[in-house]
């Protein structure tokens, strides 16, 4: 399989250049991904489990949908992409905050997007083990007790939460 290639940004969110994924994450060097959060009408989010064949965090709970921008991509048409791609669904999506992730292997500006459906969904078996709905109060609680997310939906979640509470 073709290694992809990202377009490097500065802190500014600047493209400076490209790379090869695994590059990216050798050198540190910053990229972009969208973040989907798919709520329902009772309020509840959808989580996806990794499939245990992904290069990173096999089996760790996530967001509705993300992936990584294309060379040219905006944050946008990536999000609605990685709905078609993982979830197979097309939705209106809100575009939200912009956050940036730091961390050894992964240095990344995420932006969110939020959408509202009931499914269902023909999930990509590939890619995702499986999908729930659960409360917030519910998510808190798996957080607490040890069940693995993925570090960029911790720091997306903490975000969210925050800007909730500030409404």
């Amino acid at each position: 399989m073709k290694e992809e290639y990202f377009d490097v940004v500065n802190e500014d969110d600047e493209v400076i250049g490209r790379a090869k994924r695994s590059e990216c994450h050798k050198t540190n060097l910053i990229h972009r991904s969208a973040i989907i959060f798919i709520f329902n009408n009772e309020g509840k989010l959808l989580l996806q489990k990794r499939s245990k064949s992904k290069d990173l965090y096999k089996g760790y709970w996530t967001s509705s949908a993300s992936g990584h921008l294309d060379i040219g991509e905006g944050y946008k048409n990536a999000a609605k992409r990685e709905l078609k791609e993982e979830l197979r669904v097309e939705l209106p999506l809100k575009q939200s905050f912009l956050v940036k992730v730091r961390q050894k292997i992964d240095s990344e500006n995420l932006r969110l997007f939020i959408g509202k459906s009931n499914g269902p969904f023909n999930f990509n078996k590939e890619e995702i083990e499986k999908i729930d709905f659960f409360s917030i109060s519910k998510i808190k609680k798996m957080i607490k007790n040890g069940e693995k997310f993925t570090p960029h939906f911790l720091v997306v979640f903490k975000t969210y939460l925050e800007k909730e509470k500030s409404k």
